[in-house]
């Protein structure tokens, strides 16, 4: 058990906060927002679930050929030169 639980979780409330308002967090806010969750997550029993769920969330989605985005492949985007 880590030494000061308490102190773990508050900071990780914190974060969530900010993770969660308009105001966001930064990319080294949210690399610690995951050890604590990580480890709170194990300090209460959670480990299996939430080990999915980062996966899930980090996961990138790509379009498989045939589906709606690749019906016109030979179109331009506005953005393109």
């Amino acid at each position: 058990m880590p030494r000061n639980l308490p102190a773990a979780f508050r900071e990780y409330m914190l974060l969530e906060r900010r993770r969660s308002s308009e105001e966001g967090i930064t990319v080294l806010e949210w690399q610690r927002w995951v050890q604590l969750k990580r480890l709170l997550d194990r300090q209460f029993g959670q480990e299996s679930k939430s080990t999915t769920s980062d996966r899930r969330a980090d996961s990138v989605r790509v379009p498989q050929p045939g589906c709606e985005w690749d019906l016109n492949p030979t179109a331009k985007f506005a953005n393109a030169s």
